[in-house]
């Protein structure tokens, strides 16, 4: 794989970048999310009172603006970039098994993307009912067992596998 020419080296620093913003948004949004709740339950910590819950509620509906936003356009570029670059899967395989995981999860990511709209979009334009957000964050963090989890840890294999470059062919 050759970056010869400047409009596949910009697709690859777009999409550098919005990685960055897409998975540092969700660990960031995790982060947050997780010190509401009592460790190992999804049970409201007794100490958070109501004004400091509404405002991290908020706070969680601002990062998911970047989230929503940068999703779509690691998905696209990436695709563009596997366009732009004339890459052969058969000897990148690496960039292969990128590739899958980001088409395997993508219905995981888009039932979630579905869920975050919803709360994203109650907290951020209405004045929301904060048990009801909270009931959304809950369901939220509660959707598809696991899943979520097994997806974020194959994207930090991504991460990996973009690096090092293992499954590389080389026909010399």
């Amino acid at each position: 794989m050759e970056l010869n020419k400047v409009h596949t080296k910009l697709l690859l620093f777009i999409l550098i970048l919005s990685t960055i913003f897409w998975l540092g948004g969700t660990i960031y949004r995790a982060i947050i999310a997780y010190t509401l709740f009592e460790p190992f339950s999804l049970i409201v910590k007794s100490d958070i009172s109501y004004d400091i819950l509404r405002q991290t509620l908020k706070l969680i509906g601002n990062i998911n603006v970047y989230i929503l936003i940068s999703y779509p356009i690691v998905l696209v570029t990436f695709f563009l970039f596997l366009k732009s670059s004339k890459v052969i899967l058969k000897k990148e395989g690496w960039l292969f098994m990128i590739m899958m995981i980001l088409i395997l999860f993508f219905p995981v990511e888009s039932y979630l993307i579905y869920l975050d709209i919803n709360f994203t979009y109650m907290v951020l334009f209405f004045d929301f009912d904060t048990n009801l957000a909270l009931s959304l964050l809950i369901q939220r963090i509660a959707a598809l067992g696991g899943l979520p989890l097994i997806g974020s840890l194959c994207y930090f294999t991504s991460i990996y596998f973009a690096i090092f470059q293992p499954l590389r062919r080389n026909d010399s």
